[in-house]
């Protein structure tokens, strides 16, 4: 049986750290109010590593945010995540190393982070949903939603299009943009594109599509498409290569032009047609409806005007 030690034993190679307040909600007044000053009661028991058990029979599970624990959290997330979402939780979580969850908004804070923050945030609330979960942590401490600046994010509309056209160095960037607008795909999803990927009579191709999903992307406009892959299997171009043409294509042309803003102007286009929600979130393959939302935030209130009269029409 392992031997039980009190907190004021101290307890080699154990940092006990202030509980949360929902674990410690359910202890008589007099013990939550030591325990919120940063302080365990005296007679405390460590029965597991970070884990207490207190003289009325609650436990009490704390952990620090170190390396090993953030590559187990990111073990556990399900199969298909992207590498730029493993790359975020890294670069995020890293930040916090050596902080008990209690800390996390006064260290976000500290960091003055700006609008970045609230990428963070995101990436720091899953990963306390993870800990309570797997019983890392006794409950969830009050975290709030940082308050950040909201801007309105660049989108490519199809008043763009012609001018963006005129500047595109060769029928591959042509091609590649029109298909951008026209289907919404992610830049990734698109750059793996192969001949025998596209249904020509359908005007629709194949795609894996973000969480190693198989979707089907749609297209309008065949023209472009069908002269590149009459002649060629792919784009020929890695997603790095796609980001330095869409850079070239910004500054020549004056319209900011990153795979995102084709992916909003996508959600845009069909809001503006007015098709229900459901049907841009399957066309966008985004996992809510919430997420539809998100990019069509872009939409401006002339376009939202001219949906106005064209519906009373």
């Amino acid at each position: 049986m392992a031997e039980h030690l009190t907190f004021n034993q101290g307890v080699t190679g154990s940092r006990p750290v202030r509980p949360t307040f929902e674990s410690s909600r359910n202890l008589d007044k007099e013990i939550a109010s030591n325990m919120d000053n940063g302080s365990f009661p005296a007679d405390a028991i460590l029965i597991a590593p970070n884990t207490w058990e207190l003289p009325n029979g609650t436990i009490i599970r704390e952990v620090v945010v170190s390396q090993a624990l953030i590559s187990e959290f990111i073990a556990s997330r399900r199969s298909g995540l992207s590498r730029r979402t493993i790359e975020s939780y890294k670069d995020t979580l890293r930040r916090f190393i050596g902080c008990h969850p209690n800390e996390f908004n006064q260290r976000l804070v500290s960091l003055h982070l700006g609008n970045s923050s609230l990428n963070h945030y995101r990436n720091l609330k899953v990963l306390l949903g993870w800990l309570v979960a797997s019983g890392k942590l006794s409950g969830q401490p009050l975290f709030p939603k940082p308050h950040i600046e909201r801007k309105i994010l660049a989108v490519v509309v199809r008043e763009d299009m012609p001018k963006l056209l005129e500047h595109c160095g060769c029928l591959r960037d042509k091609a590649l943009i029109t298909l951008l607008f026209e289907s919404g795909l992610r830049l990734s999803e698109a750059q793996r594109i192969k001949s025998t990927d596209i249904d020509w009579h359908r005007k629709r191709i194949a795609v894996l599509v973000k969480g190693n999903r198989r979707a089907y992307a749609v297209f309008e406009s065949p023209q472009l498409l069908a002269q590149w892959y009459d002649a060629h299997n792919t784009w020929e171009l890695s997603v790095e290569g796609i980001k330095t043409m869409l850079a070239r294509l910004t500054l020549a042309s004056g319209i900011q032009a990153n795979a995102h803003c084709f992916r909003r102007g996508f959600a845009v286009e069909l809001t503006r047609r007015q098709l229900p929600t459901r049907t841009i979130q399957q066309l966008g393959h985004w996992l809510s409806p919430a997420m539809v939302a998100h990019y069509t935030e872009g939409l401006s209130f002339e376009v939202a005007e001219e949906a106005y009269h064209n519906n009373n029409n």
